[in-house]
């Protein structure tokens, strides 16, 4: 039996000869590789170099943080780790990690400030004998590639954190993104659309999702009082099958899906299922009104528990025995289906964006080694027949996949599982040099 793993890695298909095709245009070049009087530099392990991070400025937002993940895992290896991004109240925490702080306004795209950023890297990477430069985001890309191109570093670039649009595609500072030696994406979703564009080999392109705070979300965090209390408030039996819907309760979020399919799984004769869909945020009533009328208008409202007590989100899928995300158009994340099973839940989830990459499902996976369902989208018949086969699995089957479900956010989600695999590219440029 194949073991479960993070599958994030593509392979590239394998094609046919064809003497007649055409190659494809090129894209976007990387700075030269590290050279010294025309020799490739000596191979060097993580361990004693010295890489710099361009980041936004440090404040309390999730892409800092996860870049603040990846410098105290540099810092466990060894690493020398310079931060250059503006000042914010993460500046003391990044200190006391053990790094070094360069304050650095990276938001030049051009002008007097880009030149002037350039110069600065440039005068560091000779100075300090910088091995590799991570940019996180446009302008840092643009500054980090150009100060490369007459000295001997690495560079590795991170995409946002979404697809980019169309319109931005061919745009200096997103073009400029697309010339490291390595380019980091959260998703293929996001990665694939820049590789065919810009005609990128798939190897440049490494896919690595965002990290979850696994410890947070972790089934020996539950709390069977809090979880009992929780039920209790929302009027279910202990006995009841919970299906949790989180999330924003928009039109995209396909939550009226949940109306036909209860429709659905009554006329079949299911029973005991309560479908749950809690206030996130300033939720009002009004914002429930469309799911309201609808299950009223399929005579299944009784089966619902709308805009109910959200509490904290770990109790909140604690109480689930199967988190539902039917979204309508592709959400911009896939984290909370990566937190739903840290918390060993199955999860069903619509085949669209970003989603698919989160949850382990035939055909990516066998049958056996599921972690949830992925259903077509805005297809209720679908999602009944996904809750139905959850209902219908043994107390053990349904164990066995909360087990595969944890070990999966765990080797995929983690911040050291994610930090693992950044390091793992880091070390290959130094290593390989290639």
């Amino acid at each position: 039996m194949a073991s479960v793993a993070a599958v994030f890695r593509r392979k590239k298909p394998v094609e046919p000869a064809d003497a007649d095709r055409p190659a494809p245009p090129r894209g976007p070049e990387p700075p030269p590789p590290p050279t010294i009087n025309n020799r490739p530099t000596l191979s060097r392990k993580l361990g004693g170099a010295t890489v710099v991070q361009i980041m936004p400025a440090l404040r309390d937002q999730p892409g800092v943080r996860a870049a603040l993940n990846i410098t105290g895992a540099l810092l466990r290896s060894g690493t020398r780790v310079i931060v250059a991004a503006d000042r914010g109240a993460f500046v003391s925490e990044l200190q006391s990690l053990g790094a070094e702080w360069l304050r650095f306004r990276n938001t030049a795209t051009s002008g007097w400030l880009l030149r002037r950023n350039v110069h600065r890297l440039e005068d560091l990477i000779v100075s300090d004998h910088v091995d590799i430069i991570h940019a996180y985001g446009a302008s840092a890309a643009l500054t980090a590639c150009a100060a490369a191109q007459h000295n001997p570093v690495w560079v590795v670039t991170s995409l946002p954190d979404g697809p980019i649009p169309d319109a931005q595609l061919g745009k200096k500072p997103i073009t400029a993104l697309m010339h490291g030696h390595r380019i980091f994406a959260q998703s293929v979703y996001a990665a694939l659309p820049l590789e065919q564009h810009y005609h990128l080999p798939p190897d440049r392109i490494v896919v690595v999702p965002p990290a979850i705070d696994t410890a947070a979300f972790h089934p020996n965090r539950i709390n069977a009082e809090s979880v009992a209390a929780l039920r209790k408030g929302w009027n279910i039996q202990p006995d009841e099958f919970v299906v949790l819907a989180p999330g924003a309760p928009t039109p995209e979020a396909g939550h009226t899906l949940l109306a036909d399919a209860a429709r659905i799984l009554y006329n079949r004769g299911t029973d005991g299922i309560v479908f749950v869909v809690p206030g996130v945020g300033r939720s009002r009533r009004r914002d429930f009104s469309v799911i309201t009328k609808h299950a009223k208008a399929l005579r299944v409202d009784e089966l619902f528990c709308l805009g109910a007590p959200a509490a904290d989100e770990t109790a909140l899928l604690a109480a689930a025995d199967v988190v539902a995300v039917p979204a309508l158009t592709p959400p911009a994340d896939g984290a909370l289906l990566a937190r739903a099973q840290a918390m060993a839940k199955p999860v069903i989830a619509s085949a669209i964006g970003v989603l698919p990459e989160y949850v382990l499902a035939p055909p990516r996976m066998p049958d056996d080694l599921r972690t949830g369902w992925l259903i077509r989208p805005n297809d209720p018949v679908d999602l009944a027949r996904a809750i139905g086969e959850v209902l219908t699995l043994s107390d053990r089957a349904r164990h066995a996949m909360g087990v595969r479900a944890w070990q999966f956010a765990q080797s995929s989600f983690s911040s050291n599982g994610v930090a693992a695999d950044t390091l793992a590219v880091y070390t290959s440029l130094l290593d390989n040099g290639s």
